[in-house]
């Protein structure tokens, strides 16, 4: 588990990576991605008293649904064509990958994937999977294994021949996400119904032991694992509705001020009501993605890529849509979710 020295350490190399954070960047924010459009939403300080907010019931009732100093994005496509991508062996690097698989003057937007493996590294101050097991009868998988897993998903994909299961309990939970040309990966859980996150009757829901949040639960070394569902996090997920209409979001925050699976399923199903009339009970499918630093919305168009969301920065983005300097990475992730704008 990363110490809180490590967590700043990274926040500072990610927030320098990207560019200073805006000084009052706009708390809501609407534009034109192609044929798509972005919506921005943030609760930083006297966010209620913003003039956007004030005029607009609708707008209210999503911030309300939020924490302090969230940051959350959601990008409405009305028209696409969506397929499951990534890097075959190894991590998929954004944002490279992007200019490779993509066609001249069109529009797109990618999210990133479901739960994978973080390979061990040399540098412990990195980000990696450590103290992992397959799931909880197993033993603790030594360093060389899980290198030598480094990307792997949790479940089956159609982009690359290794995979893990997901933990035994937490099957039940995974769905498979299927792209219109039949690629796919599976990812947890489905944030479409009055479902069954009760964390008093599912002990793999629990992250810590105890109310002190020192001690780990077993449930929260295994990949894929739901246990962080209780805990605040930064979040992601893919929406379509029936009418073809298909929606990625992204809450970013600090860990602690980030979201519940309930809470972020609240967000969403308000979101949907207030813009289309309709509950997250009513799409397709309505699927949480991976969250923390591994989020990412990027907007390209030929040799350019645009930020509209990102995990571990705290939510401490400028206005967007943001180009980040030449040369600056994310953190590789396994998959991604690409939709052409049609």
């Amino acid at each position: 588990m990363w110490s809180p020295i490590h967590h700043a350490l990274l926040l500072v190399l990610v927030v320098s990576s990207y560019g200073a954070a805006q000084a009052n960047p706009p708390i809501y924010q609407h534009y034109d991605v192609g044929s798509a459009k972005a919506y921005h939403f943030r609760t930083t300080e006297n966010w209620a008293e913003d003039k956007h907010v004030r005029r607009s019931a609708k707008i209210q009732s999503i911030m309300q649904k939020m924490h302090p100093n969230g940051l959350f994005t959601a990008v409405v496509m009305p028209k696409t064509a969506m397929s499951i991508v990534g890097e075959r062996d190894g991590g998929t690097v954004i944002p490279s990958y992007f200019f490779k698989n993509v066609e001249p003057d069109k529009d797109y937007i990618f999210i990133e994937g479901g739960f994978f493996i973080k390979p061990a590294r040399d540098d412990l101050n990195v980000n990696a999977d450590k103290d992992l097991r397959l799931d909880v009868d197993q033993p603790l998988l030594p360093q060389a294994e899980i290198t030598r897993m480094g990307y792997w998903p949790v479940g089956r994909s159609s982009i690359k021949p290794g995979y893990v299961n997901p933990p035994k309990l937490d099957r039940p939970w995974y769905h498979k996400l299927t792209g219109d040309d039949g690629s796919y990966f599976y990812a947890a859980p489905s944030l479409k119904g009055d479902n069954s996150f009760d964390y008093t009757k599912h002990k793999q829901l629990r992250y810590f032991i105890d109310e002190d949040r020192k001690h780990r639960t077993i449930e929260s070394s295994t990949p894929g694992g739901l246990a962080t569902s209780n805990q605040p996090n930064e979040r992601a997920a893919a929406m379509e509705l029936p009418d073809k209409t298909r929606v990625v979001f992204a809450y970013n925050s600090g860990r602690d001020d980030g979201l519940r699976i309930h809470e972020w399923q609240e967000l969403i199903d308000t979101f949907t009501r207030e813009y289309f009339n309709k509950g997250v009970s009513e799409s397709t499918f309505t699927l949480n993605l991976d969250g923390g630093g591994s989020i990412y919305i990027g907007w390209v168009r030929n040799d350019e890529c645009k930020v509209l969301a990102l995990g571990g920065t705290q939510g401490k983005l400028p206005a967007l849509p943001y180009s980040p300097p030449s040369g600056k990475k994310h953190r590789p992730i396994a998959t991604m979710v690409k939709f052409e704008l049609l």
